[in-house]
């Protein structure tokens, strides 16, 4: 799987109205591993992101992987919706800075995702392939994690 087929090609993409009634709809995900992209809605006019590298014409804010996608998502939304803030690194970051919710309105937010066969690499994968792209990680993305290269 790659950046690009995640984005754009035929998968699962689940577009928000209303975070509190309708995003994600986890009763209908699969509790398997999965990894998991949260952008700007495509008509935002927020949607093309500056990046070091490149213009981020998807808009992506955060990458994402679970070994049981069902319920990181399920933690994400209560997460973003402050039910529990801490519980997810996004949200976490989102409720943390009020100046990130002015910026990213979570009703301009859309949710992709797909299952994969186990959990582990997949999100570093695209993060790879994203850190590639553009020179760094997405904005609600901390840190390159295990990504960076151990120091001699």
């Amino acid at each position: 799987m790659d950046l690009k087929t995640l984005i754009i090609g035929n998968h699962r993409k689940l577009v928000c109205k209303d975070i509190r009634r309708e995003w994600p709809p986890t009763d209908k995900l699969k509790d398997l591993p999965g990894v998991y992209v949260v952008a700007m809605r495509p008509e935002s006019p927020k949607a093309r992101i500056a990046r070091l590298g490149d213009v981020d014409d998807q808009g992506i804010v955060y990458i994402g992987q679970s070994g049981t996608l069902r319920s990181r998502l399920r933690t994400l939304r209560l997460g973003l919706m402050n039910e529990k803030p801490n519980s997810h690194p996004m949200s976490f970051r989102y409720a943390r800075y009020p100046n990130i919710q002015q910026l990213l309105p979570i009703e301009d937010l859309v949710f992709r995702y797909d299952h994969c066969a186990k959990s582990g690499k997949s999100d570093d994968g695209l993060l790879l392939q994203y850190i590639e792209k553009f020179g760094e990680v997405p904005p609600l993305n901390a840190k390159w994690g295990k990504l960076e290269p151990d120091a001699d």
